[in-house]
């Protein structure tokens, strides 16, 4: 799947992008290892990305970027230099790393119940500000996930 050459300039356009990216994908960008990466590209060419990898224009990414979280500096930059006019906020990081996170420990499929409406099938993007809410909800898939009796 093609890193975007969109130039996002609104945290809930990097909302928008990152729900709809990883329903797309619907796999994890992942190593030789299994361990989740930023971007690689596979040996057909095609590209895969992270939660926040595909925030990431693939002329801005480095293989130096992969082990560093979405807090670290060199990674903020190669999203800002992505997207020049984002006002990248303490809430935004704070999403991308709650995204980042679930990108990394929840299996696809429990993107579509974190993501999708039960009732309707539409798809629910999170909003920025939203970001405590919606890490709890994936604390709670995870816990469900441990114990599928508990009840939270």
């Amino acid at each position: 799947m093609p890193v975007t050459k969109e130039s996002f300039t609104t945290a809930e356009q990097v909302a928008n992008h990152i729900v709809k990216h990883l329903l797309t994908q619907n796999e994890r960008s992942q190593d030789e290892f299994g361990g989740c990466i930023y971007q690689y590209e596979d040996v057909d060419g095609s590209v895969y990305s992270c939660a926040v990898g595909c925030l990431i224009d693939r002329y801005y990414y480095d293989e130096s970027l992969e082990d560093r979280g979405v807090e670290d500096h060199e990674v903020l930059q190669a999203i800002q230099m992505s997207h020049p006019d984002l006002e990248i906020t303490s809430d935004l990081v704070k999403y991308m790393h709650t995204m980042q996170s679930i990108h990394d420990n929840l299996e696809p499929e429990d993107w579509n119940v974190l993501f999708t409406d039960q009732k309707t099938g539409d798809m629910v993007i999170p909003e920025v500000s939203d970001h405590e809410k919606l890490k709890r909800a994936y604390v709670e898939l995870c816990y469900m996930q441990m114990d599928p009796a508990m009840d939270l």
